[in-house]
């Protein structure tokens, strides 16, 4: 099923976030992971900070661990020129916890100089809502945005349309019924496709699936 989707992509400038912290530490932070914790009044974090000089990450670092949002450092792993961060910080006044109040399909943070910068993906007809909410706390110097067709599930599952197509005809013909309506030889004809092709597309497409199953549980 194919639905609407809009692409979005946010500037702002957010001062009580510790993403100001970049101003003054010569760092570009990218966020991997963020997890809100409403009954604790937290927000899980991860992030990867890149600096140009060896001091650039210890300077982001003394500020960032005395930053009035942080609640406590977990982990960090440096690197040469990298350390990624496990954290939490308040949720009050975070712009992830506005983002984790709204459907996201797909999100790409970064914080440089002070501006935060987010490109995400929504159903269509909610940006309206979200850039109201993001406009109560922070300034946004641009929001641009487009809308575009996408099967959803395929999307999520990271499905490619030749995977999504092959698990489509194999569902339709039978394939994964006990005992199966039509075999591989049968269902790689129907696809105009090798019998290899088919299994190694097959196996590719599920093991995406379980991939993301394990992820939700």
């Amino acid at each position: 099923m194919y639905s609407e989707i809009e692409s979005i992509h946010i500037s702002m400038v957010h001062d009580e976030c510790w993403g100001v912290i970049t101003n003054s530490s010569n760092t570009k932070i990218e966020t991997l992971f963020f997890e809100p914790y409403t009954n604790q009044s937290l927000i899980l974090g991860i992030i990867s900070v890149k600096g140009s000089a060896p001091d650039d990450i210890s300077n982001f670092l003394n500020l960032f661990k005395n930053h009035k949002a942080i609640h406590k450092i977990i982990e960090v792993r440096r690197a040469a020129g990298i350390a990624n961060i496990a954290f939490f910080e308040s949720i009050g006044n975070m712009t992830a916890s506005i983002m984790s109040n709204y459907p996201i399909l797909w999100y790409a943070n970064s914080i440089y100089n002070g501006v935060e910068e987010w490109r995400i993906l929504l159903p269509k007809n909610m940006s309206n809502e979200l850039k109201q909410d993001l406009g109560d706390i922070a300034t946004i110097n641009l929001w641009s945005s487009n809308s575009f067709s996408k099967d959803i599930l395929s999307f999520r599952l990271g499905l490619t349309d030749v995977e999504r197509l092959t698990l489509k005809r194999a569902e339709e013909f039978g394939y994964f019924e006990s005992p199966r309506k039509i075999d591989l030889n049968e269902l790689s004809r129907m696809l105009g496709v090798s019998k290899q092709a088919t299994s190694v597309t097959l196996r590719r497409a599920l093991r995406k699936i379980v991939y993301n199953n394990k992820l939700q549980q």
